[in-house]
């Protein structure tokens, strides 16, 4: 369980829980989030059994979690998914390309992050059965900024 304090001296000293299907792997952020965003990758896509996955950015020191509860999978190269170790929802991601970052599922937020996606990342991946028209802008890959999962 979370027991640590995280309002400290960055954002709005305001947070949010989340928590996976079980309970066991819980993590409270700090708002507000760095970013929020769909990713229509396959990667994204296949391992969360989903049309797309809609993230949040956050800063390490901006978040807590029991990493205990983690486990890490080397999806690629320089990058890393963590599902809870007992009920197996995936949750995180890490990667080298954003080294201070950590990436949320939104869907296992309990409470709002206070902010909207507002873009969608590897857009062209995306499925052909989920009828969309976004009305945020949506892109090939990741925009010039790097900010997606």
């Amino acid at each position: 369980m979370i027991d640590q304090d995280v309002s400290g001296t960055r954002g709005s000293g305001k947070t949010a829980m989340g928590q996976c299907y079980c309970g066991a792997l819980q993590i409270r952020v700090m708002l507000p989030v760095s970013w929020v965003a769909h990713c229509h990758c396959s990667q994204c896509r296949h391992y969360h059994g989903a049309a797309f996955v809609s993230w949040f950015g956050v800063r390490h020191g901006s978040y807590w979690l029991n990493e205990s509860a983690v486990v890490w999978f080397r999806s690629s190269d320089n990058a890393e998914r963590g599902r809870c170790r007992d009920c197996g929802t995936p949750m995180l991601f890490r990667s080298q390309r954003w080294p201070d970052e950590l990436h949320v599922a939104l869907a296992v937020m309990r409470e709002s992050v206070g902010r909207q996606p507002d873009m969608h990342v590897y857009y062209d991946d995306r499925v052909e059965w989920v009828p969309l028209q976004p009305t945020e802008p949506c892109h090939a890959a990741l925009p010039a900024h790097d900010t997606g999962a």
